[in-house]
């Protein structure tokens, strides 16, 4: 009988410590160097991103030179001001995007990079310099806390290309 009682405060002290380090760690939330924020807060960062690199002219240079459609996905993984609670609380939204543009009815060029959406007003969208000059662009755009995801091109690539594919098939047919 003693050791019955013995091993329920042990499992409620494990079940609890156990709790405690989800609480704080949240793992599903974010991946590593990305800023941790809740899943809907990303989310809906990633569909504020989104909604300017498509249909607004600041972020359609961004991805495309001409006026043919657009299809995106967008990875949001930090913020200005760092850690928001709130989407609307975001100043700034640092992503990946992954664009194609739709040429002749079909996805024909497309577009991978990690941008800095300024919400303003006005609103401006940063991407990176081509060439020699990439390096150096990246880090004036971003802080160093995400300077590993920003510079990792490889890190959603297959999951935003998906997306931003489907996006376009759906702008052309439109």
């Amino acid at each position: 009988m003693a050791k019955r009682g013995v091993w329920l405060p042990v499992l409620v002290l494990a079940l609890v410590a156990a709790g405690a380090a989800l609480a704080v760690t949240r793992p599903w939330e974010s991946r590593p160097g990305e800023d941790p924020m809740r899943p809907e807060v990303r989310d809906a960062l990633a569909l504020k991103v989104l909604n300017v690199v498509e249909n607004t002219p600041e972020g359609r240079a961004v991805v495309t030179t001409g006026s043919d459609p657009v299809g995106c996905a967008v990875r949001a993984f930090g913020t200005a001001p760092e850690g928001v609670s709130d989407a609307a609380q975001a100043q700034t939204v640092y992503a990946w995007a992954v664009c194609w543009t739709v040429v002749g009815g079909k996805p024909q060029t497309g577009a991978s990079m990690p941008i800095a959406v300024h919400f303003g007003p006005p609103v401006r969208v940063e991407k990176p310099s081509d060439g020699g000059d990439y390096t150096r662009s990246v880090k004036a755009m971003f802080p160093p806390r995400l300077y590993d995801v920003a510079f990792d091109n490889n890190r959603w690539a297959a999951e935003l290309a998906g997306k931003a594919d489907a996006r376009a098939r759906s702008a052309a047919s439109r």
